[in-house]
């Protein structure tokens, strides 16, 4: 049974409204560019599992995407399984070419097309959030569950090979597809609960409850300042065309497409990247509306929650 629904992450939305944003030879187009394809294929790796987890019966518990903070630092999990006798954290990494997991040096070594990276190690990136884990069941005072870990490789002609260490090291990295039989695997060595199910319904509420999204702006991990950013409303069929206020509607001077809500998806980009709340004289401003009250009546419409009053009213955006 699905908890928490896997959703986009809020750092790659904003990943793609900087995207959607930043001028073609922006200097730092190409790195940023380069986070966002990783983040998106982290992302496709994470929905490519969902799947094999449908083989699970109902007694498992499913929450995707989990940040939880240990009492001194966050951590990510990428899907949680949990049941009355044990909980699995999954580790998902969506890494083409040949893997080398190098028991010596504790790395990740790809090859592929001609080159050779190094990455952390996935398994103890992921025996890091088994302790943090721990420590969270602990700070919460959940009674004392087993705390397994499975790292998936999920791009499906990935390579996987040992370097420096024995025959069956590292069992807990699999293929997607052996998922399902892992998983099982690992709760027969767990046949007593631990916990009642009205235990785990409480772990469950306060996971959820502790859960948030992280608050880091890609605009300041990749030193852009806001003023950089093209403003305006983008054209919902062309991409980056910026259109024109015309008789109460959008109309994008390159296609022809009109739109009466495209400004909508203007105002998410300013909450992603400068902030969630927005005056009506900013509003004006990022989406070149010249009239004060055509820009009243649009964030009227909108339904955004305002506070403030006269020309101090601030409207909170609401994200989809």
């Amino acid at each position: 049974m699905i908890e928490k629904s896997r959703t986009i992450p809020l750092y790659l939305q904003k990943l793609q409204a900087l995207d959607r944003r930043l001028p073609a030879f922006h200097p730092k187009r190409a790195e940023v560019e380069n986070e966002l394809a990783r983040w998106r294929a982290g992302f496709k790796g994470e929905q490519s599992i969902d799947y094999h987890l449908g083989f699970l019966n109902e007694d498992w518990r499913i929450l995707h995407n989990l940040r939880l903070h240990d009492g001194t630092r966050s951590f990510q999990i990428d899907t949680l399984l949990l049941t009355t006798s044990c909980i699995i954290l999954v580790e998902v990494k969506n890494i083409t070419g040949i893997l080398t997991l190098d028991a010596e040096f504790h790395q990740l070594i790809r090859f592929d097309n001609e080159k050779e990276e190094a990455f952390q190690h996935p398994v103890h990136q992921a025996d890091r959030h088994k302790m943090q884990m721990g420590w969270w069941l602990e700070r919460n005072h959940i009674p004392s569950l087993p705390i397994k870990t499975l790292v998936v490789m999920a791009h499906p002609r990935s390579v996987l090979k040992r370097k420096n260490g024995t025959a069956g090291m590292y069992p807990q990295v699999i293929p997607a597809y052996l998922l399902p039989d892992k998983i099982h695997e690992l709760h027969r060595h767990y046949p007593d609960p631990v916990l009642s199910d009205a235990d785990v319904r409480e772990l469950i509420r306060l996971l959820l409850a502790a859960h948030s999204e992280s608050p880091q702006n890609p605009l300041h991990r990749h030193h852009i300042p806001s003023s950089d950013l093209v403003k305006g409303v983008f054209c919902p069929a062309c991409g980056k065309t910026v259109m024109e206020r015309i008789h109460g509607n959008w109309l994008c001077p390159h296609c022809g497409c009109t739109s009466k809500k495209a400004h909508h998806q203007a105002l998410q980009d300013y909450a992603f990247l400068i902030h969630p709340r927005i005056s009506n004289q900013e509003a004006a401003s990022f989406l070149h509306i010249s009239s004060p009250s055509t820009m009243k009546r649009l964030l009227r419409s909108l339904s955004y929650p305002a506070s403030g009053s006269g020309r101090a009213v601030k409207y909170k955006i609401l994200l989809d």
